[in-house]
């Protein structure tokens, strides 16, 4: 999906201080590996219950696949929010206000919001940042994807296929099912292709979620 893969670090010539990682570069937009990080913990908290508390929130070490899949998925809508920029897409305050909101929101305190996003190193830059990207990223394919449908006969057969689906439901329950796994497995093959097709004409270089050299880029003090 992503034009260029690189196994290496991107330097900037200068005073090596170490400031943080890089994973990924998209055009001028260089990712962090702590970005990544952090990224990585707002994703787990999405799946998690809101307003969970503290002993459910997302605080063990992160596993290495999750954190590779993060950063596919942060080049992918850093693409996509890049064209949307292009085509003169504006993200309103009040919806990024609003976003922002709803991941607070999934806390039970706004203590314990507070202590979570310090322990994490997600400040506020960060969230209002992925809030405005993502909604970037959704305009720009809400159009796209508007065509992608299926239809009952194209669920029927593919329930033929997974005859596990949805096993001992009514077939009315079974069909929806179906048709809502097909509609998800073609978005996301349509989202591939306008990501690929964006990466033609964009500098992309993935490094890694975790660079061997931890002074991957550096710095004038």
């Amino acid at each position: 999906m992503i034009a260029a893969v690189l196994a290496a670090s991107l330097v900037v010539p200068s005073a090596r201080v170490p400031v943080d990682g890089v994973a990924a570069v998209v055009e001028r937009r260089v990712i962090t590996v702590s970005e990544v990080d952090a990224e990585a913990r707002l994703a787990l908290l999405a799946r998690a219950t809101p307003a969970s508390g503290e002993p459910d929130l997302p605080t063990a070490p992160l596993d290495a696949k999750l954190k590779r899949a993060v950063l596919d998925t942060m080049v992918a809508h850093e693409l996509l929010a890049l064209e949307a920029r292009r085509k003169g897409v504006v993200v309103r305050e009040a919806d990024v206000d609003a976003a922002v909101a709803a991941v607070r929101g999934r806390f039970a305190s706004a203590e314990v919001a507070r202590a979570f996003f310090t322990r994490f190193g997600i400040d506020e830059e960060l969230l209002r940042g992925r809030a405005r990207r993502d909604l970037l990223a959704s305009a720009q394919l809400q159009g796209a994807l508007a065509d992608v449908k299926v239809s009952d006969e194209e669920a029927r057969a593919y329930l033929e296929i997974d005859i596990g689906l949805a096993e001992g439901r009514p077939l009315p329950e079974r069909i929806a099912a179906a048709r809502a796994a097909l509609l998800t497995a073609r978005r996301e093959e349509r989202t591939a292709q306008i990501v690929a097709g964006i990466a033609r004409g964009v500098e992309v270089r993935i490094v890694a979620a975790e660079p061997e050299a931890p002074a991957a880029v550096t710095a004038a003090p």
